[in-house]
């Protein structure tokens, strides 16, 4: 398991590297390979179009399990003199595959929700892990369905259904939390 270098040519890239056998040092020899340069399958990814509506929602959910965010929260605002505290909710499923993301929206709206798409966009940046591990995280683009607030608990209520066959627990309660915070309109006096 070695180093080596490695360039570009005819869509290929070729990769020069040397591998370590048990043998030991005398059993270390150059390998060339080449490997088809192509577009990760996740950027190009499309929502399957077969799905029949009465499992869409759970496909929806493993997705949304996977791939999705769902946070729970609050922000005040000052009101007559007084501060209300009112209940915000934000879910979204992100993904690299700009194509999975419309086809997901356009079967959702097909079904009566309207999600809206981002773009998020991040920079190149280093992290620090434990044991002072420097991890690069490359530049990119990702995209998100993403539905706020009210219009957020039906889409949670109809994924995570009464009786659903499986779903990440911690997702499910949350989804379930959320649901209640605007079923009882916490809207707080402070």
């Amino acid at each position: 398991i070695g180093g080596g270098s490695s360039q570009a040519e005819d869509d290929n890239l070729q990769v020069e590297a040397l591998v370590i056998s048990p043998g030991g040092a005398e059993a270390i020899a150059p390998v060339r390979t080449f490997y088809p340069c192509c577009v990760s399958p996740a950027l190009t990814l499309e929502f399957p179009s077969n799905v029949p509506d009465k499992y869409l929602a759970d496909c929806v959910r493993g997705v949304f399990d996977g791939d999705g965010s769902l946070t729970v929260s609050s922000y005040r605002k000052l009101k007559n003199g007084r501060t209300y505290q009112y209940p915000k909710v934000n879910a979204y499923i992100c993904s690299g595959s700009h194509h999975f993301i419309i086809d997901l929206k356009n079967r959702m709206e097909e079904i009566g929700f309207s999600p809206s798409i981002i773009e998020a966009r991040t920079k190149e940046h280093a992290t620090i892990r434990s044991g002072n591990v420097i991890r690069t995280i490359k530049a990119g683009v990702s995209w998100r369905l993403q539905l706020a607030d009210r219009s957020a608990i039906p889409l949670l209520q109809w994924m995570y259904y009464p009786g659903h066959p499986m779903a990440m627990p911690r997702k499910a309660a949350l989804a379930s939390r959320a649901a209640s915070v605007f079923s009882n309109k916490q809207m707080l006096a402070l």
